[in-house]
């Protein structure tokens, strides 16, 4: 094979792994929307050794059913 031709394959094949989903790069966020606030806040956080952060759940919200076990909200 010709040794141009070659490195024009290799040339292609290292730009379309560039561009394809497996790549290392990272492409940029979309912009955001007209009008839209972007940010959004950060949970509290919960003491080391203290209890686990909950919050209220409706009273109708059923069990979660796992491989394991069943959730009680």
């Amino acid at each position: 094979m010709n040794l141009r031709l070659v490195a024009v394959l290799l040339v292609l094949c290292a730009i379309g792994w560039w561009y394809s989903p497996v790549s290392p790069r990272v492409p940029e966020p979309p912009p955001p929307v007209a009008g839209a606030t972007v940010g959004c806040p950060m949970p509290a956080r919960a003491a080391s050794g203290g209890a686990p952060l909950q919050s209220e759940t409706p009273r109708a919200m059923p069990a979660f059913a796992l491989e394991a076990a069943t959730l009680q909200p």
